[in-house]
């Protein structure tokens, strides 16, 4: 699936949505080349995807500075720290959704 993921993203660069929910398979690898070849993102919906960490978080968050919305309900590798820097980087983001993530808010 990592392969693929990359793929997409790479020919995909213009990508402003993108739902990749409960692909449980992903690892960091696919999340930080979204956040490297897809700076358009506006939407992105990575809901269940229990691999992803605050490494990728701050990669994403690096590089998509036009980014609304974040799903990370269920990625339970995400801590307060990832989620305080990717507000720092991202200021604009209108919708953070964390349900069950490892975050204390």
């Amino acid at each position: 699936q990592d392969a693929a993921v990359w793929q997409v993203s790479r020919g995909c660069r213009w990508l402003q949505r993108l739902s990749l929910a409960w692909c449980v398979q992903l690892t960091d690898h696919s999340f930080m080349q979204v956040g490297k070849n897809c700076p358009l993102l506006l939407d992105l919906n990575l809901r269940g995807c229990n691999k992803i960490s605050d490494q990728a978080v701050v990669q994403i968050a690096h590089n998509c500075c036009y980014l609304k919305l974040l799903d990370l309900r269920g990625c339970e590798q995400v801590s307060q720290s990832g989620l305080d820097a990717m507000a720092l980087m991202i200021p604009s983001c209108l919708v953070l959704f964390l349900h069950n993530s490892n975050s204390s808010q």
